[in-house]
């Protein structure tokens, strides 16, 4: 565990060095925080299946996994506080309206 957390640190710090190194004559931004939940994203996928997403090697946001869940954190934060909604989001009429393992992107690509 602590190898692959060791090397998306490097894959981070690699980031860094390679797109966001301001000069004096060009000023390169990074979004921190976005760049920090890439490395969170790599370091939890690549220590729970072997793999991480790419998120810092490709500097993107892998499936569309962070722009889905934030897209749905507010269903997620009323199913939390009205549990009773998720029941009835799993009836068959409605159950297409939760993520699937056959999804392209989100959570439900994570799934997959």
């Amino acid at each position: 565990m602590e190898q692959n957390i060791d090397d998306n640190v490097a894959a981070f710090i690699k980031l860094i060095d390679t797109k966001y190194i301001s000069s004096s004559t060009k000023y390169k931004p990074m979004d921190f925080a976005r760049k920090a939940q890439y490395f969170t994203l790599d370091v939890i996928s690549n220590i729970a299946f072997g793999n991480a997403f790419g998120c810092l090697k490709n500097d993107a946001d892998a499936y569309g996994y962070i722009e889905t869940t934030e897209a749905t954190l507010p269903v997620m934060i009323i199913t939390t506080i009205l549990p009773w909604l998720t029941d009835i989001l799993t009836f068959p009429l409605l159950k297409g309206l939760m993520p699937s393992d056959k999804d392209l992107i989100g959570i439900g690509k994570v799934m997959g």
